[in-house]
C-alpha cells in the first residue's frame, strides 16, 4: 500500500502533514477534503488566508465587509434600498411630489436670460467673431 502524506490545510495556513494510507486525507481530515479542495486564498489584499466563503473574504474580512454594509443601511435608511411600491411609481403620485418650477412670462427663453443676466460679455462675443473672421480673411 502507497502511503500518503495529509495535504489539508490549517487554519494558520499549515499543512497537516500525518501520515496515511489514502490520499484524500489523514483520520482526521479525509471528510474535509472536497471542502479544502474548494479553499482559495481571501480576496483582501496582504491576506495570507485560505477560504471557502462565498464572498470569497476570510472570517476576520468577511465581519469588516458584513459590519461596513450594516453601518452603511442604517446611515442611508432601509426605505432607500427598498424596492418601490407600484403605486408609489404612478405618474399621479410622482406630480405630487416634484413641485413645478416658477415661470414668469417675460423670461420665455433662455436667450432672452442670457441677454437681460450678460449683457457686456455679449458684446464681447460678438466683437471676438469679427476679429476671427476678418484675421482668417
Amino acid at each position: 500500500m502507497a502511503r500518503f502524506t495529509c495535504a489539508f490545510i490549517k487554519k494558520d495556513n499549515t499543512i497537516c502533514g500525518n501520515r496515511c494510507y489514502d490520499p484524500t486525507g489523514c483520520y482526521r481530515h479525509w471528510k474535509l477534503y472536497e471542502k479544502n479542495q474548494k479553499k482559495k486564498p481571501c480576496l483582501f489584499s496582504g491576506c495570507e488566508y485560505n477560504t471557502d466563503n462565498d464572498s470569497g473574504y476570510c472570517s476576520s474580512h468577511s465581519a469588516k465587509i458584513y459590519s461596513h454594509n450594516y453601518r452603511m443601511r442604517q446611515k442611508y435608511g432601509a426605505e432607500a434600498l427598498q424596492p418601490a411600491k407600484s403605486s408609489e411609481l404612478s405618474d399621479e403620485a410622482l406630480r405630487s411630489r416634484i413641485p413645478e418650477a416658477p415661470i414668469s412670462e417675460s423670461d420665455v427663453s433662455s436667450a432672452s436670460i442670457h441677454e437681460h443676466l450678460f449683457p457686456a460679455s455679449l458684446q464681447l462675443f460678438a466683437d471676438s467673431l469679427r476679429r476671427d473672421l476678418t484675421d482668417s480673411i
